[in-house]
């Protein structure tokens, strides 16, 4: 079974059965520093390989077993092998929100408003041209002080002299400024796409 976006649901493409996905499933915070402890961050060898695509300089993964693949974002087939992926594993997916049909739909509206696109990508641009990618992305929280000093100028004027010497100056106001800023952050989000 594969996911359909249209359906928001797993289809099989043979017996046409469909089965719903738990959607409720909230990816889970983890603790930074005992995640170092763990070595939650250095990924076991099975997992997927990284290359680089020559063309658009994208990371495109291939699993262990595939040995060819075209890159997803400009549809060059060569790319050069760089190392296992190394990194914090993604432990929830948000999925598509529509299928390859409305995808191609706002690809060709943005190719056609687009001057620099370029025109053999515009020719190009059919259902089996696309495929989606998943970006990883991760949040974090933080909680931050900065100590900050300087001076802000502001400014002003002023009306001199007298009689048929009366004029408007203009002049910086100095004032000198220092304090301590606290701030909390909630969920910053990162995403690892490149």
């Amino acid at each position: 079974m594969v996911f359909d976006p249209d359906k928001q649901k797993l289809y099989c493409s043979h017996c046409e059965t469909t089965q719903d996905l738990n959607f409720n499933v909230k990816a889970r915070e983890i603790n930074v520093q005992s995640a170092f402890d763990e070595e939650v961050f250095s990924l076991n060898s099975t997992l997927e390989n990284v290359f680089t695509c020559d063309n658009c300089g994208a990371k495109v993964f291939f699993s262990e077993n595939q040995s060819a693949k075209s890159c997803p974002f400009c549809g060059t087939s060569h790319v050069t092998k760089t190392g296992q992926l190394k990194g914090v594993k993604p432990n929830a997916v948000i999925p598509f929100s529509f299928g390859t049909n409305r995808a191609l739909d706002f690809a060709k509206k943005w190719a056609k408003r687009s001057f620099f696109a370029p025109s053999a990508f515009k020719k190009s641009l059919n259902a089996q041209s696309l495929s989606g990618v998943y970006v990883p992305s991760f949040t974090f929280d933080s909680a931050t002080t900065s100590t900050y000093q300087g001076k802000v100028g502001y400014r002003r004027t002023r009306t001199v002299g007298y009689g048929k010497n009366r004029r408007t100056e203009t002049y910086i106001e100095w004032r000198f400024i220092s304090g301590t800023f606290y701030r909390n952050y909630d969920d910053i989000l990162i995403s690892s796409g490149e």
